[in-house]
């Protein structure tokens, strides 16, 4: 069933979302489909640096897991709170958490970050491509129009995908200066509380 939506979803298909407000089962599916996500970013970008430093592929990857599942989370409550509060619509956070789980879909194809030279720019396209099956996926569970629903769903997009990766996976740049707190922990401290918070809110 959830392989049925995943791939539905990569294929920007509304079916994809069809009854996602109403189920009765928990949301593990749509976890699912976040974590291989996640999990291909993390092969993605194993080899890179964290804040300019050099640290083990297996702590980027478990740093970037924990990155993407959160800003999950994040998408998901903006998508409710601008979606719901603000644009009129009338999802609720858990119907969202499906939703935009499901659309993340599409982010399986960021394992080819790694690919010489056009990986940023495929990078960059899976996003795009992320961000429209959210946008699907919003106004569906929203019941709203395409322009509400595509404010609804940048908003989050731009938090999930951007800010808050930029915070916690600083990949790239210079070597670190002696006396910086290393960035690799100090992102992997804060991401982990952060899922765990996450992991508390869900009634599973």
């Amino acid at each position: 069933m959830i392989v049925q939506q995943a791939f539905r979803a990569l294929l920007l298909d509304r079916i994809a979302y069809d009854g996602v407000s109403d189920e009765p089962q928990p949301i593990i599916g749509a976890m699912a489909v976040v974590g291989v996500v996640a999990i291909s970013l993390g092969l993605g970008v194993m080899n890179e640096s964290l804040g300019g430093e050099k640290v083990p592929p297996g702590l980027v990857v478990s740093l970037t897991i924990s990155t993407v599942l959160v800003g999950w989370g994040l998408w998901s409550a903006s998508a409710w709170f601008v979606g719901t509060r603000v644009l009129g619509g009338g999802a609720t956070y858990r119907t969202m958490l499906r939703a935009i789980g499901i659309a993340y879909a599409p982010g399986v194809f960021m394992v080819l970050f790694a690919v010489p030279s056009v990986g940023p720019i495929i990078f960059l396209t899976v996003r795009l491509w992320m961000l429209a099956a959210a946008t699907v996926a919003v106004r569906e569970a929203q019941s709203t129009g395409w322009g509400r629903a595509f404010s609804a769903a940048l908003v989050g997009w731009w938090l999930s995908q951007f800010l808050f990766p930029a915070l916690m996976l600083p990949l790239g740049g210079d070597e670190a200066i002696d006396g910086v707190p290393a960035a690799a922990e100090q992102s992997l401290d804060v991401g982990g509380h952060g899922l765990l918070d996450l992991f508390h809110g869900l009634a599973l």
